[in-house]
């Protein structure tokens, strides 16, 4: 595929005061692997003919939905083997993404999470170590004495003045 070997680059002109940066393929590259894309302006320098990129771009883009068409319609145990692997190192980024606290994820909403292991700051915590603090809590504070009622109030009798 031809468009696979060209490079897009950024670039100055070195007979530019501003030094202005440009964007687009060195045509002494592009002529090495597509000289028909390259021609020679009037003071000698080469220059890419950037009128022809959108039809290669549409033929490497009909390339490449062929592919695809092919690799997506076959059932051999080899494609199957490599969409699993797809999916498994997409979730293994997306999880390694989550894990990462540079993310900039803040806040986290969600109704239900489960985890191997919650951890608030620096402390962590297991589900087996969670249940035993749990069972901990409910045992003291169904063996805890009730908590004493108030004095009864008996009327105080008024002395004779």
């Amino acid at each position: 595929m031809l468009t696979a070997s060209l490079q897009p680059r950024t670039f100055t002109f070195n007979d530019n005061p501003l030094q202005t940066i440009n964007y687009g393929l060195v045509a002494q590259e592009v002529q090495q692997v597509a000289p028909e894309l390259v021609t020679t302006d009037d003071n000698g320098f080469f220059a890419v003919r950037y009128g022809y990129l959108p039809y290669l771009t549409i033929e490497a883009l009909k390339e490449l939905n062929l592919k695809v068409d092919s690799l997506a319609s076959s059932t051999s145990e080899e494609n199957v083997g490599f969409a699993a692997s797809f999916f498994k190192n997409v979730f293994a980024r997306v999880t390694a993404s989550f894990a990462d606290a540079a993310n900039g994820i803040t806040d986290l909403f969600v109704k239900r999470a489960h985890t191997d292991e919650l951890c608030v700051g620096s402390t962590c915590i297991t589900e087996e170590q969670l249940k035993a603090v749990l069972q901990t809590i409910s045992q003291s504070a169904s063996a805890a004495p009730a908590a004493p009622s108030p004095p009864a109030q008996h009327p105080v009798p008024k002395t004779p003045s």
